[in-house]
């Protein structure tokens, strides 16, 4: 799969389809700043990584690194993953593989008691090919050995970067089927082809149609004292982005100039009461397409946890719209900002569409887009005021969604 297609993304969704919800999982990164990225995301309970991780194991997630202890009830009864840099697991590395067969003494449970003579016995008649202290000694309580008889699954990502020359692959082949794992999946972006067993090729073509082609933006500097008029900043791509490309940074209009004929008559709640939390006044008939929309702006008016709801309905500059990534700005039908929740401001997107079009193609990007938004909200990526902020962002087919949809911020 190309890079940037989303490969650690795969894997987790992999490790939910095992129908596995308990055992060792290790997960192994090319580099430090890959592995604290993903360390971000599986740590964190809000990611989408970490929830289908979640969802595999019916909640019962144990997160480890290399020198974590653990017992044989975590294995037992947990989705235990260890997240492991490259150096550690490859031999050619030196000595960060060799602390893999220390006799740490940290994995007690998962080997034989020090008072029982037969215990070793047992375990080499299972295990054969696991480490001893010596020719005739005791066996190791070592990681290595713990791999051994666990049989992890093994996902490698970004493995084309432990490849090098021919012998170099063969060496780091050999060094992970050391650790005798029940499964491997590996993951890059130019595999191997004499050492890998290929089972599905993702081309840039599959990415294009799936309008998930990344473009590159080169910066020259990055300094805190490198920036000038000559060359391209860091600091500079930051503020264009914004400028030009219309990422929204969640900011609403303080005026709008809405043409108003003499005929125009303002919109009003049930029995003729006034509208109450509409953001600009007054909110005129004509701004409503549709009858879901008038009642679902009705259902807003009514919620006293809102501090204001507004309906977007005038296209003019400075509006509030989504970008996805499709050239064409999204509008969504509603926009409203609820008080605090956790000690974060909610903000709440709603795009109301007739159940006809529920499957068409405008409405799946849509729902795309939204989904996506609301999951970076979730991860803590969003701000509002300067602070983290929560997020709900929501397709609307009719009038029975209407509490489901508010309900996350009540």
């Amino acid at each position: 799969m190309p890079t940037g297609g989303g490969k650690r993304l795969l894997a987790a969704a992999a490790l939910e389809r095992m129908n596995r919800p308990a055992g060792l999982t290790l997960w192994i990164t090319p580099t430090r700043a890959i592995y604290q990225q993903t360390r971000t995301a599986l740590w964190s309970r809000e990611h989408p990584y970490r929830h289908m991780l979640e969802r595999a194991s019916g909640g019962r997630v144990k997160m480890l690194e290399k020198d974590d202890s653990f017992t044989a009830a975590d294995i037992a009864h947990y989705l235990c993953v260890m997240l492991l840099m490259l150096p550690a697991a490859n031999r050619r590395k030196g000595r960060e593989f060799l602390r893999m067969f220390r006799d740490s003494g940290r994995y007690p449970t998962l080997f034989p008691d020090s008072d029982d003579p037969l215990g070793d016995g047992r375990l080499l008649r299972r295990y054969p090919e696991l480490e001893r202290t010596s020719d005739g000694g005791p066996v190791k309580h070592s990681l290595f050995n713990v791999f051994k008889m666990l049989r992890p699954v093994v996902v490698l990502d970004e493995a084309h970067k432990a490849y090098g020359k021919p012998a170099a692959a063969q060496e780091f082949v050999r060094s992970v089927n050391r650790l005798d794992p029940g499964l491997v999946i590996e993951l890059s972006a130019t595999p191997n082809r004499t050492v890998s067993n290929l089972l599905v090729d993702i081309s840039g073509v599959d990415l294009k149609h799936e309008e998930m082609i990344k473009l590159p933006v080169r910066v020259e500097r990055t300094g805190r004292d490198q920036r000038d008029d000559e060359r391209i900043h860091a600091e500079d791509v930051r503020e264009y982005l914004p400028r030009n490309l219309g990422v929204p940074r969640y900011r609403m209009r303080e005026s709008y100039e809405i043409p108003v004929s003499e005929s125009d008559r303002t919109f009003q709640r049930f029995g003729g009461r006034p509208m109450q939390l509409n953001l600009f006044e007054p909110v005129f008939e004509r701004q409503f397409d549709t009858e879901l929309e008038r009642r679902f702006a009705c259902y807003l008016d009514e919620q006293k946890a809102l501090r204001w709801w507004h309906r977007v309905a005038v296209r003019q500059q400075g509006e509030y719209h989504l970008r996805g990534w499709r050239r064409e700005r999204i509008y969504p039908d509603f926009i409203a900002m609820a008080g605090r929740s956790a000690g974060k401001p909610h903000l709440l997107v709603f795009e109301t569409k007739g159940e006809h079009l529920r499957d068409n193609p405008d409405t799946v990007y849509k729902r795309k887009v939204l989904e996506t938004l609301e999951r970076a909200f979730h991860v803590g990526r969003m701000q509002i005021h300067d602070g983290p902020a929560k997020g709900t962002f929501r397709l609307i087919f009719h009038d029975a969604e209407f509490p489901e949809a508010l309900a996350d911020y009540q």
